[in-house]
């Protein structure tokens, strides 16, 4: 079934001209068991694994196989902004897949070099500045987004080498364009319509992800796996970013001898130096050494896994919100708020916490909490809100406890990643604390935003994990205020709800 497709390469430019504007007010604004084909070894005396994760990109959910604690990214020996990974980290056997680095696509087809995995890749340039080519990778990629797709047969793959191989020598505006014409002429197709059309990284994965690939007319698999730490949707936004200064990135290449030359101008030195002196603000800067290692970033999260009987393992059904098209603007300044949601049977509910709780009880209120239910949070504000933020809800099915414990980053005191959470009289929600704008975070992981104002709210407070491998909640929620005589029950309750996990209550 086919769609009609809005991407043309000018609506592409334009949606890339207006999300700069967004760019520009943000700047001033301040796993499951691993896929069965990927293999992880230990690195720095650490047990490696992938996670799986529920993230969002353009307001599309989609599931991703998060590794980027489990490999080291390093410099690229071409250009030190751009960061590489080792294939062999990874993958143990040859799989073709589609790379979104920042900001090169390219095919990665697999068992033709002679050494290592044997994986080549398209290499295209933009700006038709040099010819198409098909080169040995030495098993180093861009780090990114790998599109997986493990269900191919060795006709399809030679294929597509042989499509590539037709299109050295080729030159294109953009590499998202030169790749996507060699897909096509392998057979490939995106919700039944033609790739030659696509020029800009994001917008060709996030149609991907709404629609669908095809290959010869019949959907083909494909699993995404994250390589580089941060979230799916700060990953797209660096993509676009660096899609916008690449024509500034090439000038300033062309301009290498000229930018050497006045470094090492005397006249020039003793200037910047004076003004230095004088100013405290030098006119031009030397450029930082690039050979300098690349150390891997204090990661927001310290992996830990628990492990849970298999007699005690429970199927569950996770929801999570996807945006409206305002509310996905919105997150393209403030980060991905999402809503998660573990439907509860309710009479397991009621057996622990039978008393609803009311939104900012009581009737002598301070003057800033009747600011909060009558202006900043009254019924009308939380609704319009809430529509933004959960438009619609995208179903999550199969998940285990296992599952669901490693999709919550570990919290520590220098990585904080804790989540609010509110029980209703059918379900738990769940939403991060800390996402980017410390105020809209503030706002929009309020516990009364979060249940959108229900009549049926039984518990709220704050949750994480800690690198021991336990959950701690509290009661820490100024607008329903639960007693801390009902911690106990609800420590019970999500024992029953999560059997085998180590759930502790924490007082205030």
């Amino acid at each position: 079934m086919t769609y009609k497709k809005k991407s043309s390469k000018y609506a592409q430019l334009l949606n890339q001209i207006l999300l700069v504007l967004f760019f520009t007010t943000k700047l001033a604004f301040g796993a499951s068991e691993c896929l069965n084909y990927l293999n992880f070894h230990p690195i720095n005396k650490r047990q490696a694994f992938g996670v799986s994760r529920v993230e969002s990109l353009l307001g599309t959910n989609t599931q991703i196989l998060d590794v980027s604690d489990a490999i080291s990214e390093a410099r690229a020996k071409t250009d030190p902004n751009l960061r590489v990974i080792n294939l062999r980290d990874i993958l143990p056997e040859g799989k073709v897949f589609i790379g979104f680095g920042r900001p090169n696509v390219f095919i990665g087809i697999p068992n033709v070099a002679p050494e290592g995995l044997g994986y080549v890749k398209v290499d295209a340039k933009s700006l038709r500045r040099a010819d198409t080519q098909v080169v040995n990778t030495k098993d180093r990629i861009q780090s990114g987004l790998l599109m997986l797709f493990p269900d191919l047969s060795e006709s399809e793959v030679s294929n597509i080498l042989s499509k590539a191989k037709a299109h050295e020598g080729t030159r294109q505006w953009t590499c998202v364009n030169a790749n996507c014409r060699i897909l096509s002429d392998a057979g490939f197709t995106l919700g039944g319509e033609s790739l030659e059309n696509y020029y800009f990284p994001v917008a060709l994965l996030s149609d991907i992800l709404k629609h669908g690939l095809e290959l010869n007319g019949v959907p083909v698999k494909y699993e995404l796996v994250k390589t580089t730490p941060g979230y799916l949707e700060e990953i797209g936004l660096s993509i676009k970013q660096s899609v916008w200064t690449t024509l500034c990135r090439h000038v300033e290449r062309s301009c290498g001898p000229i930018k050497k030359k006045v470094s090492e101008n005397t006249f020039l030195i003793r200037l910047n130096s004076g003004a230095k002196k004088v100013l405290g603000l030098a006119i031009f800067n030397k450029e930082k050494p690039t050979d300098s290692p690349l150390l891997k970033p204090v990661l927001e999260v310290q992996q830990t896994r628990i492990s849970v009987p298999e007699e005690l393992m429970t199927d569950y059904e996770l929801q999570v919100s996807e945006p409206s098209q305002f509310g996905t603007l919105l997150r393209l300044l403030w980060g991905p708020h999402s809503l998660f949601e573990v439907p509860l049977q309710k009479t397991l509910v009621n057996e622990y916490l039978n008393e609803t709780l009311e939104s900012y009880p009581g009737e002598n209120l301070s003057l800033s909490t009747r600011l909060k239910k009558n202006v900043l949070f009254n019924p009308k504000v939380v609704a319009f809100i809430h529509s933004q933020m959960a438009k619609n809800y995208k179903r999550v099915s199969n998940l285990n406890q296992v599952q669901l414990f490693d999709m919550l980053r570990t919290h520590t005191e220098e990585i904080p990643n804790k989540y609010n959470f509110v029980i209703v009289g059918d379900r738990l929600i769940i939403l991060k604390i800390g996402i980017g704008n410390k105020y809209v975070d503030w706002i929009l992981s309020k516990h009364v935003l979060m249940a959108n104002y229900s009549k049926d709210v039984r518990f709220a407070g704050e949750i994480w994990k800690t690198p021991d491998g336990v959950i701690h909640f509290n009661n820490n929620s100024g607008t329903y205020k639960p007693l801390s005589s009902d911690m106990p029950r609800a420590v019970r309750l999500f024992n029953l709800i999560f059997p085998g996990v180590n759930v502790s209550s924490v007082e205030l």
